[in-house]
């Protein structure tokens, strides 16, 4: 057989269609085909005082970063390996809601529905004069909030708690929120559709307000008609999270009810056929608006981490993940508090020896990643121990499972599986699977080591094959040439 392109993780398709991968553990889609999930690698922060549940890497207009994390009480600002409490004087009490962050110009801003909006002009949080909210963001000039509360926040408004309420600062400020088309503060109801706003993300100029099962497109209209004008898009689709709609410059990629889907401003397109019915059926649904993604520009993949039907609490333990220009998936296995973004300060001959003791001690990423410069972003998480962690170390157990491939008149031998490898791991095994009918139980043969070659070798009759290979450490690879031949018929 000639070589056969590995298309990525495709659960819910034939499979006998060429190059899907049918099972898959801790392995993500390249340009190039697929490869090992790098490792956690520790950062200089210790451990937060409080589980996480909000973070934000803000860019401030000098192109300075500030980062963020929020908990049950208190706002933290991480800088050098070091956290600072940056809360409000009375701190908070947020318990597990969710804080989410957005930077105006050089005002940093965090919402969360237990308070008034909270800025940061360079030193700590202080209340602004504004409706709380559990959403913002920043579009066109303003500040927008949404799901909002105006009780008792001095605004001369008595609009009360209204989840489906959106709300706009006066334009290019970011302290006047009582409403007046004077200074174009405006607020509204999203009605078109029933529920709450559940996110709230730019997209170009306009913003995108996500229902469970509907969205809305915002456009900045002036002040004679309105400020805002919201636009509901046709169809039964929206969102149950901020966190899970992920901005990728050109689309919004976002994980709906029943499919996973791509949202350029126009229509939301499907993208999740390859594993849609195995995704939500592992998802637990009761946890399902704690879904929460991370973003690897340089490698063009979202990661879109989820409480599996394992996970009773509703704790991240398992991810999806997508390579939007690939068009492929990938699966990993790792429980997590947040996915997050970091700036690292770079390492320095003068620095090496307060990380790391060695040069053995560095971990493995390779020499051009992100992780060695300064300033550059990075994709991170925060793991259940409450640390950051980036994630680009050497690569752990990863395994996957070939499509079926064989025909029901012909029995066929197959005495070689050859893998293209890019990147050779140390050691890898495969399990040739065998059957004498495609919907039969496949039989397992006993492992086979991987050759100095990089080739397995084999020698296996049957009318139906599978080929699974697992292994440790980096690899990556694009797809399997196996050695068979007709065996004979019936």
């Amino acid at each position: 057989m000639p070589l056969v392109p590995l298309i990525g993780f495709a659960p819910d398709v034939d499979p006998s269609t060429p190059g899907a991968m049918v099972e898959c553990a801790n392995m993500v889609p390249t340009l190039r085909g697929m490869r090992s999930v790098p490792s956690n690698v520790a950062t200089a922060y210790p451990a937060s005082a409080e589980a996480v549940t909000g973070a934000a890497l803000l860019q401030k207009l000098d192109a300075s970063v500030r980062f963020f994390i929020g908990g049950a009480s208190m706002l933290q600002e991480g800088s050098g390996g070091v956290w600072a409490n940056v809360s409000r004087g009375l701190g908070y009490t947020a318990g597990t809601v969710r804080w989410r962050f957005a930077q105006f110009g050089n005002d940093s801003l965090a919402a969360n529905k237990s308070c008034q909006l909270q800025r940061s002009t360079g030193a700590s949080f202080a209340n602004l004069t504004a409706p709380k909210a559990s959403l913002v963001e920043v579009a066109s000039g303003f500040v927008m909030l949404a799901d909002c509360d105006d009780t008792a926040m001095g605004l001369g408004t008595a609009f009360g708690d209204q989840a489906d309420r959106w709300w706009c600062s006066a334009i290019n400020d970011d302290a006047t929120w009582a409403p007046s088309l004077s200074v174009q503060c405006a607020s509204g109801r999203l009605v078109d559709a029933p529920g709450p706003i559940r996110a709230l993300r730019r997209l170009g100029p306009n913003l995108v307000a996500y229902k469970d099962r509907a969205l809305f497109v915002g456009t900045y209209v002036g002040a004679q008609s309105g400020v805002w004008q919201w636009t509901l898009i046709p169809g039964d689709i929206g969102c149950s999270s901020q966190e899970a709609v992920v901005n990728i410059g050109t689309a919004h990629l976002f994980i709906g009810e029943t499919d996973i889907y791509a949202f350029d401003g126009s229509r939301p397109v499907p993208i999740g056929a390859p594993l849609r019915q195995w995704f939500f059926a592992r998802l637990n649904r009761s946890y399902q608006y704690q879904i929460a993604a991370m973003h690897d520009r340089v490698n063009s993949l979202v990661y879109w981490f989820y409480p599996s039907t394992g996970s009773a609490s509703g704790a991240l333990d398992e991810a999806i993940v997508y390579n939007y220009r690939a068009q492929k998936w990938g699966v990993i296995t790792r429980s997590i508090e947040l996915p997050i973004e970091l700036v690292l300060g770079g390492i320095t001959y003068d620095t090496l020896g307060t990380l790391y003791s060695t040069y053995d001690a560095l971990p493995a990423i390779p020499y051009d990643s992100p992780f060695w410069i300064a300033n550059s972003p990075v994709p991170a998480l925060i793991g259940t121990d409450h640390k950051p962690y980036t994630v680009g170390g050497a690569a752990g157990s990863w395994s996957f499972a070939g499509n079926l491939y064989g025909d029901e008149q012909v029995i066929s031998l197959v005495s070689r599986a050859n893998v293209r490898w890019l990147s050779k791991p140390a050691a890898a095994s495969l399990v040739h699977r065998y059957g004498m009918g495609e919907s039969d139980a496949l039989t397992s043969s006993a492992a086979v080591a991987m050759g100095s070659a990089g080739r397995f070798d084999l020698l296996r009759s049957a009318r139906w094959h599978q080929d699974a290979l697992s292994g440790s450490g980096d690899a990556e690879l694009v797809g399997l040439d196996v050695a068979v031949q007709e065996d004979g018929s019936e």
